[in-house]
């Protein structure tokens, strides 16, 4: 489909939903208001198995992630529990440290700040969690 098209499609759209705004990536690019995007990603079989490896071992290193630093009720030891609650208070006050000086430049600046205010420990071990979901469903 030509740009323009695809323009006057998502501005139809956006008049029905009533959203002026473009929606935007987590990465702020602009992001078209309907995917139409073809469903095949990779021009090649070699493209699919280096993404799938890529793919893997990003599940794994998260894996690892959640395996250390997520509280487990019936395999953590008392002396990984202590462990585990000494390390969150000190990531907690080093984040706090750090939020003092940063200056908000984007709506991804504050969600951030939002994170390291509301509890960086647990708010990054909740999207580590999410991001590995994520990447786990794309394994499948």
């Amino acid at each position: 489909m030509r740009d323009d098209r695809i323009d006057a499609l998502n501005g139809v759209v956006s008049r029905l939903i009533g959203r002026a705004d473009v929606p935007l990536t987590l990465f702020g690019m602009a992001a078209p208001m309907i995917d139409i995007s073809r469903a095949n990603l990779h021009e090649s079989k070699k493209e699919f198995l280096i993404e799938k490896a890529a793919v893997e071992a990003v599940v794994e290193g998260l894996s690892s992630i959640v395996e250390r630093i997520v509280p487990n009720e019936e395999k953590d030891t008392p002396e990984q529990k202590a462990m585990l609650q000494r390390l969150q208070a000190a990531i907690e006050a080093k984040a706090m440290q750090q939020i003092r000086h940063w200056n908000l430049g984007s709506a991804m600046d504050l969600a951030i700040k939002n994170i390291f205010e509301t509890g960086f420990y647990f708010g990054s071990m909740r999207l580590i969690i999410a991001m590995y979901l994520m990447f786990r469903l794309q394994t499948h």
